[in-house]
């Protein structure tokens, strides 16, 4: 019987992660109040809220913004680049595979864009 050799560790599994493990999301948030004219949550609530869709996953996102203009979507994904932050454009979260949900991102969602 032979063994088999990890040359390295395997990475945690995003499950392992602390809810607010991101370090800039203070100065994230506060750049994207600055930016944008539509809304900007971080909120624990509105966290939740988007933190699942059509499947049987939940992760929680940094924050979410509800962009009001095509302004406000380039200024978040400036924001989010700038901290490097990971950006999910995000629709009515209907997905049943998990989609739209990742183990730490700024979620955009959509009202309307007028």
């Amino acid at each position: 019987m032979s063994t088999v050799q990890i040359s390295s560790p395997l990475p945690l599994s995003s499950h392992a992660k602390p809810v607010d493990s991101f370090g800039h999301a203070g100065e994230l948030e506060s750049e994207l109040k600055r930016t944008v004219k539509g809304e900007v949550r971080f909120d624990r609530g509105s966290r939740a809220m988007y933190s699942s869709d059509g499947s049987n996953y939940r992760q929680i996102p940094i924050g979410l913004v509800v962009p009001r203009d095509d302004n406000d979507v380039i200024a978040t994904v400036a924001a989010c680049r700038k901290f490097g932050a990971p950006v999910l454009p995000r629709g009515a979260g209907t997905s049943l595979a998990g989609q739209t949900l990742s183990w730490i991102r700024c979620a955009i969602a959509r009202k309307k864009i007028s």
